[in-house]
């Protein structure tokens, strides 16, 4: 006989059963909303009316994604490791901007609510493919690295290249490009 909690993992973690899906469907579709709104939100000249709408939007989408960071730490065997992971960060990130702004009349938390963009990536959590991509990005970090190391060592030929062949074409004294590189 499975316990609460283990029943309850079952449908977080788990999309093997039509309560889980139907889980994981609810979150992706509140974090489209709320994407949603906070875009409409930066429109200029809304109506009152429109203002309240997306705010009571932003309230349900808080509510939601706090109900599941909750539940997610409550069945996590190891809440430590689930706060400190990518994805309980994520998850913290995205509803820690509301609970920072909400009734506080400092303009400067306002910036913080811009934070709330970080529930684009929850939608992370619900891909596949974006977990095959994790897994191949970690198979080939070195090849990347190096692919990276490469790229800025010839857009650095390239940079020096230009610079000389447009300076022997003019022949006007090299403008000081690398002063601030500690050139002389």
């Amino acid at each position: 006989m499975l316990s609460i909690r283990e029943k309850v993992r079952r449908v977080v973690e788990a999309s093997d059963s039509k309560l889980g899906v139907s889980f994981d469907w609810t979150i992706q579709i509140f974090i489209i909303l709320s994407l949603i709104s906070f875009s409409i939100e930066t429109l200029p000249n809304l109506s009152n009316s429109t203002s309240e709408f997306l705010y009571l939007v932003e309230i349900a989408s808080v509510v939601v994604f706090t109900a599941e960071y909750l539940l997610r730490l409550w069945v996590s065997k190891k809440p430590q490791s689930f706060i400190f992971s990518f994805y309980g960060l994520i998850d913290l990130l995205a509803i820690l901007p509301f609970y920072f702004s909400s009734g506080l009349d400092l303009r400067a938390i306002r910036s913080i609510r811009l934070l709330r963009i970080f529930r684009i990536l929850k939608l992370i959590r619900y891909t596949k493919a974006m977990n095959r991509f994790h897994r191949a990005i970690v198979i080939a970090w070195e090849e990347l690295v190096l692919f990276f190391c490469t790229t800025l060592i010839l857009l650095y030929i390239s940079a020096v290249g230009i610079i000389v062949l447009k300076m022997n074409s003019n022949r006007k004294p090299l403008p000081q490009y690398f002063i601030a590189f500690g050139g002389q």
